[in-house]
């Protein structure tokens, strides 16, 4: 995620400005300590999420949907062949629709 300037446990004002010289991190100690953190989330079957800003709810909830599914894991397929194969194609259009969502609302003026 540092590689894309997404850096999730780095110190910031909560609105994604990293409060601190990036000099003073390290990328690999933020890693780190996020994956401890969603290991932690993921123990306790919660996730923090935040509120979503309203003109992203639709984007939302096609990511959180597409999330709800890769949790479930491959049991929630199914015994048929041709379920199980529909269902391994929902979590990538659901991101799909989540990403156009989100950039057609962006790019909204």
């Amino acid at each position: 995620m540092a590689a894309l300037g997404y850096r999730p446990q780095a110190p910031s004002d909560g609105f994604g400005t990293i409060t601190a010289p990036l000099q003073e991190l390290d990328p690999d100690e933020e890693a780190l300590a996020y994956a401890r953190r969603f290991i932690a989330e993921e123990n306790t079957d919660q996730y923090w999420a935040g509120c979503t800003h309203y003109e992203f709810n639709r984007a939302a909830v096609w990511a959180l949907e597409a999330f709800r599914l890769m949790n479930a894991g491959r049991l929630w397929v199914g015994e048929s062949p041709e379920r199980a194969e529909h269902a391994r194609s929902l979590v990538p259009k659901l991101l799909r629709l989540a990403a156009d969502e989100y950039e057609r609302e962006a790019s909204a003026p």
